[in-house]
């Protein structure tokens, strides 16, 4: 019996071990979200395009951007929001039963400023709702 006992309890310390490693679901960013990313393009003229691209696990009753905030760099390098989107004043940015979503925007800033974007994705089916947020590298027009 003893043998026994001295065999099992190492498989079993490593059993427990690999199985507290695992990631929790509410440790992973979304069940609903394969991937979500926003892209920061400096058209020239101090302009902005914003690229928004959401791909769902399964399709959703509802997918796409809910917010959009655009920051502006100030001169002590903090970030201050010049301008918000919402899905509410924006119904482009929801799209409904699809599995990927795509949006762009343009902001028209100013020529030698820095610009950060950072979105909250949105994505909803019949049993929950999913948002995940994205910030864009910082890139100056």
């Amino acid at each position: 019996m003893r043998t026994t006992v001295k065999r099992a309890l190492p498989l079993f310390l490593l059993v427990a071990i690999l199985l507290s490693l695992a990631a929790p679901a509410s440790a992973r960013a979304s069940t609903h979200f394969a991937s979500a990313g926003v892209t920061v393009t400096a058209k020239g003229g101090g302009k902005l395009q914003i690229e928004m691209v959401a791909r769902a696990t399964e399709k959703m009753t509802s997918l796409g951007v809910s917010y959009v905030n655009i920051k502006e760099k100030q001169t002590n390098g903090t970030y201050r929001t010049v301008k918000t989107y919402t899905s509410s004043t924006n119904p482009s940015l929801i799209q409904k039963n699809r599995i990927t979503s795509r949006a762009l925007l343009t902001y028209q800033g100013k020529s030698g400023k820095t610009y950060q974007v950072t979105v909250t994705f949105r994505a909803e089916n019949d049993y929950a709702t999913a948002t995940v947020l994205r910030t864009s590298r910082a890139i100056t027009v």
